[in-house]
């Protein structure tokens, strides 16, 4: 792990976080190949049963469609003015649910808002799911309804660890050191490091790297863009080793760790662009006309069985939710036959009317057993002489 991490971050090493949501670039591109060619394989059988003539979106568009309402979720989380926890974990899980799920089965304009809600309630911070339905013009029905498929796709794994406090952390071990550049530039790059957090979310670096890397990748950059410090002794206070302490093993781990915030610091800039060129108000006009385009061809090749306005969207919503109240049915069922028989044990059987009086009967053994304080001994009092 980078140094720097926090007592949650110790923590990450048992976590699902860590365990089941980190991934090479190799493995991403996997998914997102694997998922494509099963929409294809889905749509072309239902041409073939249906007699229809609906063409997939090619990948490209898919992976354009995606980005542009990826940016859409900081756009609806700015109007809202969330902290830096609910943008976060809001774009975190939009990366983990979309390398499991396609955008040809589940359209991104309905889990969008979805996304959202769910990242505010895994944050403690719940909104109300009609407002955000009117802001993402869409039912509130269809934000709640796509829930349990977004915690199905997530494997109900809602815990997200973020780079802000491993930041924190990083910079207190800069405040703290005799090399300190002074409390102004440590909260200038603290800043900037932040800010180039939040832009990596528009790459893949959340799904690929800890938190604790990805903090120590922003100070390095944001660093060396500023020049606050020298490189070589911000390395070895970040660290807090000095050049003297290298050891031939430690130089090695040192070397192989560099490497690593290398690759990060190559996302943290490829994310800056990103996020500068879908701010760009000229771009943003161009991307909605693309974006209106692909979605519009999207809309007839998306599984109808995760459509809101489908109808077998609608029959199944109705099957689900018979199914729902069987079980609640079932559940209030086996409850009242349990209080039935504790009443039976207490009060006695339901016995056949013998036609004499009604007594209650009990078993002495449910109440427990009051035994009378003894009386107090008489003493004899003898008359005074």
């Amino acid at each position: 792990p980078a140094p720097g991490a926090s007592a949650d971050e110790k923590q990450l090493e048992d976590s699902t976080h860590f365990n089941h949501w980190l991934f090479d670039a190799k493995k991403i591109e996997e998914f997102r190949q694997n998922l494509y060619k099963e929409s294809v394989e889905r749509i072309a059988k239902e041409n073939k049963e249906k007699k229809k003539d609906i063409k997939p979106i090619k990948l490209q568009e898919e992976k354009f469609l995606l980005r542009y309402y990826h940016f859409q979720i900081f756009a609806v989380c700015a109007g809202y003015k969330f902290p830096y926890d609910i943008i976060a974990t809001a774009n975190v899980y939009w990366k983990r649910f979309y390398i499991m799920r396609s955008s040809m089965d589940y359209s991104p304009r309905i889990i969008l808002p979805a996304i959202i809600y769910l990242a505010t309630k895994a944050e403690e911070a719940s909104i109300e799911s009609s407002k955000l339905a009117k802001i993402c013009k869409t039912k509130e029905r269809d934000i709640v309804a796509q829930e349990v498929p977004i915690l199905e796709a997530m494997k109900f794994h809602l815990k997200v660890y973020h780079p802000k406090r491993p930041i924190e952390n990083l910079c207190k071990i800069l405040e703290n050191h005799s090399s300190s550049p002074g409390k102004k530039i440590i909260a200038f790059l603290k800043k900037n490091a932040i800010q180039m957090t939040l832009d990596s979310l528009f790459t893949n670096a959340c799904i690929m790297y800890t938190p604790a890397q990805i903090a120590l990748a922003s100070l390095v950059r944001a660093n060396r863009i500023s020049k606050k410090m020298d490189q070589k002794l911000f390395w070895e206070v970040i660290t807090q080793r000095s050049s003297l302490e290298q050891t031939e093993r430690m130089e090695k781990r040192t070397q192989a760790l560099q490497t690593r915030i290398e690759e990060i610091c190559k996302l943290l800039e490829n994310g800056e662009n990103l996020a500068k060129k879908y701010a760009d108000e000229k771009n943003k006009v161009k991307y909605a006309k693309r974006a209106g385009k692909i979605e519009r061809n999207l809309r007839k090749c998306v599984n109808p069985l995760h459509l809101p306005e489908s109808e077998e969207f609608k029959a199944n919503q109705v099957k689900r939710e018979k199914e729902i109240e069987e079980r609640r049915s079932k559940k209030r069922r086996i409850k009242r036959e349990k209080e039935e028989a504790r009443q039976k044990e207490l009060f006695g059987h339901n016995d056949e009317d013998d036609g004499k009086p009604f007594v209650i009967r009990t078993s002495l053994k449910n109440f427990s057993k009051t035994v009378p304080p003894p009386l107090p001994k008489k003493v004899k009092v003898e008359p005074k002489a």
